[in-house]
């Protein structure tokens, strides 16, 4: 049985074909518009810096410099490092991007004012999914915001291929569902974020395919 660590490897193959693709990199241009919107709604001076965690093809971290913030990215894909690297700004300012695993961040306790973790961070069991969320919580400062996907019970997936935890199941049948993948309904979506102070949850159908749900999240660090 593979372990979880190569499980994690060929999720990061996986993605790496994605972002070698110029068809891939397209399919995941355009940022989210919650995204979007809720950055236009966001006052802050341009020192204020953001992460972009699991930043994939960049689709966020430009949002985040066309916003003016201070932008790092971080993906766990080399092909994606490479590909933010390459991103600019119209006013020419670049994201500083790092490879990395979600959750051990090559960063100090409280650097981040702001950070978006998007399709991200329920890639992996449960205990992977709470490690991820205490390294987000001590990268942020104390009141700094975290807007967040996860994934919903609803969504079709869940309950397919074969179940590694309470939580999580593994579907080797179906594309990136062949890697393990973290579903909660809205308690346990509360009870695993309890540490934070939530500001926003509601939950959408992505479109990725029939029944795509996801919880959208707004939280902001409270300790």
């Amino acid at each position: 049985m593979p372990s979880m660590k190569d499980k994690e490897q060929s999720l990061v193959d996986y993605w790496d074909k994605q972002w070698n693709s110029a068809q891939g990199r397209e399919e995941w241009s355009k940022p989210d518009s919650w995204i979007v919107e809720s950055l236009s709604k966001v006052e802050h001076p341009e020192s204020k810096k953001a992460l972009d965690l699991g930043a994939g093809a960049g689709r966020h971290s430009l949002a985040l410099l066309r916003d003016g913030f201070d932008t790092y990215a971080c993906d766990a894909s080399e092909t994606s490092v490479e590909t933010v690297k390459r991103l600019t700004s119209p006013s020419g300012a670049f994201p500083k991007a790092f490879l990395c695993d979600m959750s051990s961040l090559p960063f100090e306790n409280g650097f981040f004012d702001y950070l978006i973790a998007w399709n991200v961070i329920y890639h992996g069991d449960y205990q992977v999914l709470q490690k991820t969320l205490a390294e987000m919580s001590r990268v942020l400062k104390k009141g700094g915001v975290a807007q967040i996907s996860l994934l919903s019970r609803r969504n079709v997936h869940h309950g397919q291929g074969r179940k590694l935890d309470a939580y999580t199941f593994m579907d080797v049948a179906s594309g990136d569902k062949s890697h393990p993948h973290c579903y909660l309904n809205e308690d346990e979506l509360e009870s695993t974020l309890k540490d934070w102070k939530l500001t926003h949850i509601s939950e959408h159908d992505h479109g990725n395919y029939p029944g795509s749900f996801h919880w959208h999240v707004r939280m902001e660090k409270a300790l």
